[in-house]
């Protein structure tokens, strides 16, 4: 029932600038492009990344083979190479193949024959892994190369690459491994150090080496082009899993736009209906408002003719006190015709107007001030009016009998009637106040049997159950405190 007010009111719904700036009204606006957008972007990229990770689990899964074949290969060339150099190397058959190896002149037993007369020649372990990966090279298509940085033979220099490698095993590291394009196609290339044995002293001591020096590497180069040709397969078979996918994603985004746009728009159109429908009743609430107003002007309007035909003082007054409550609910009504809110009324604006209204009227002179403070207060229309009723009298009652001509009052300076209003708590506090004669002491306000008091205790005790303090002191302070009813805030 009570509440604080603020000093701005929102706009209604029949204001002007509300309905021509209402961005929905009249038209039918579809979701918002932008959010499809993004959510047809972050579908797309997900899937990209899913496909992405799927892809580069297959290529590393690929490498990874393709680099056990190559450490394979290299265990088998290495495996031999040690076995051949501890036997001291292999005599075989001398054939246009197998000719005398000439970086193995020094040695004595270089060539021999058999007791048959078959000649034989010396093989070293290097000169046997090079055959051996001539011979692999054309049945497999793996090419191998035995190495170094300081080569008996001129055809085992290093490229770039074998290069690069055979340095980065002098810094420690332990295998080189890289896809690189050799002679137009792709390879996978891998190399290993080879470490001196006791074996190899025979034929590079002179060169130097000792046991556990690194003598080269061996170079192992698979070809790249079936793995590349299965990944690329891969791909397209992605391009055929994942494209539905994402199609059917974004036909489900499509849907759901609908769905939602759809959905947005009857929104709107109940949206709309419902501000129509706020705004037939609120125009119709005003002009109940008007029409109250007006036709309590037409009642005071009477009651002014009637008495000016009253020639009985009594009458007279009793008429102008009728009249004062009159007006007090038709400035009710015309203020919540003017007001924002309909349900409820400033009581600063209120009873500002109400005892300007109240001073005219009445004719009240000039020295006596009226003073209004209800900052922060509103009230709702049938406490507003009975508020308004209870003023009337209180007011009314102070401007008879507070300031009577040569009587002596409290307090100096213009003559002062205070009309105060407090809400906190869910109570509202009513005061009105004068600086006046004070009321006798032998009347007592909760007693007398005037109409306008027993008007104001009928209002504050039953309709509100509230409770009237009075003061004395000082002129005359008359307090209802109204407790808020069940159901009101």
């Amino acid at each position: 029932m009570l509440m604080p007010v603020t000093t701005t009111y929102p706009k209604s719904p029949t204001d002007p600038a509300v309905t021509a700036g209402h961005p929905f009204r009249g038209e039918q606006r579809p979701m918002p492009k932008r959010i499809f957008l993004l959510l047809a972007v972050f579908w797309t990229i997900l899937l990209v990344i899913l496909a992405g990770m799927v892809y580069r689990h297959a290529h590393s899964t690929t490498f990874d083979v393709a680099v056990a074949s190559a450490r394979d290969t290299f265990s088998r060339d290495l495996l031999y190479r040690l076995w051949a150099a501890k036997k001291g190397g292999l005599y075989v058959h001398l054939s246009p193949e197998t000719p005398p190896n000439p970086y193995l002149s020094h040695i004595p037993d270089r060539d021999i024959a058999t007791p048959s007369g078959r000649q034989l020649t010396l093989v070293n372990p290097a000169y046997m892994t090079r055959q051996v990966h001539e011979l692999g090279k054309d049945l497999y298509g793996l090419r191998g190369t035995i190495t170094g940085l300081r080569p008996l033979r001129p055809e085992n220099v290093p490229d770039e690459w074998e290069k690069e490698a055979l340095l980065a095993f002098e810094q420690g590291e332990s295998e080189v491994v890289s896809l690189e394009s050799m002679d137009d196609e792709l390879f996978l290339r891998f190399m290993r150090p080879m470490f001196t044995e006791t074996g190899c002293l025979k034929c590079h001591a002179e060169q130097g080496y000792k046991v556990g020096d690194i003598q080269g590497g061996i170079s192992v180069s698979v070809p790249w082009e079936e793995s590349d040709r299965n990944l690329r397969e891969l791909r397209r078979t992605m391009v055929f899993a994942f494209g539905p996918i994402w199609l059917f994603g974004m036909l489900g985004l499509l849907l759901a736009r609908q769905r939602i746009h759809h959905h947005f728009l009857a929104r709107l159109r109940t949206d709309d209906a419902l501000r129509d429908s706020l705004a037939e009743k609120e125009m119709l609430l005003r002009e109940v408002h008007h029409r109250v107003k007006n036709n309590l002007a037409v009642v005071t309007a009477l009651l002014i003719m009637q008495r000016s035909n009253v020639t009985d003082p009594a009458g007279a007054a009793a008429l102008l006190d009728l009249e004062g409550r009159i007006k007090s609910m038709a400035l009710v009504h015309e203020k919540l015709y003017h007001s924002a809110n309909l349900a409820r009324i400033d009581c600063q604006d209120y009873l500002e107007t109400f005892l300007q209204e109240l001073r005219q009227s009445l004719d009240i002179r000039g020295d006596i001030r009226f003073i209004a403070d209800a900052q922060g207060v509103s009230l709702e229309l049938d406490m507003a009016i009975s508020c308004g009723m209870i003023i009337n009298e209180l007011v009314t009652n102070a401007f008879k009998y507070a300031f009577p001509e040569g009587e002596a009052r409290n307090g100096g300076g213009d003559c002062e009637i205070r009309v105060a209003m407090r809400a906190a708590n869910g109570r509202c506090t009513l005061e009105v106040v004068d600086n006046g004669v004070g009321i006798p002491a032998d009347v007592d306000p909760l007693s007398a049997q005037s109409y306008g008091l027993r008007l104001v205790r009928m209002i504050a005790t039953h309709q509100f159950s509230g409770h009237i303090e009075v003061d004395r002191s000082e002129g005359t302070r008359i307090a209802i405190t109204i407790e808020a009813r069940e159901g009101k805030t």
